[in-house]
């Protein structure tokens, strides 16, 4: 377990994106250990009154939130436990 990969349980989870840099959703977070997100997964996060998400369709996330963004706190609904790490570009 490298000290960047991220564990989350079933259910609701609080992360905060600690990187310096933000991430792309899809193409810049990878999940390990033959963990797999799985279809409507949620990851949402709220600046003010404006609420942004991003669901999981089964093969991708989708929606108004495309990246994770340096000091920002994200809670991440999954149905299953899954790890994931940061993929540098």
């Amino acid at each position: 377990r490298r000290s960047s990969d991220l564990e989350l349980s079933s259910g609701w989870n609080w992360i905060g994106h600690a990187p310096l840099v933000s991430y792309p959703i899809n193409s810049g977070v990878t999940t390990i250990g033959g963990t797999q997100f799985t279809a409507n997964d949620q990851i949402k996060t709220r600046l003010g009154s404006a609420l942004s998400f991003t669901t999981y369709s089964g093969s991708k996330f989708e929606g108004g939130l495309t990246e994770l963004t340096p000091g920002v706190g994200y809670e991440v609904k999954v149905t299953q436990a899954v790890t994931f790490r940061y993929v540098l570009r």
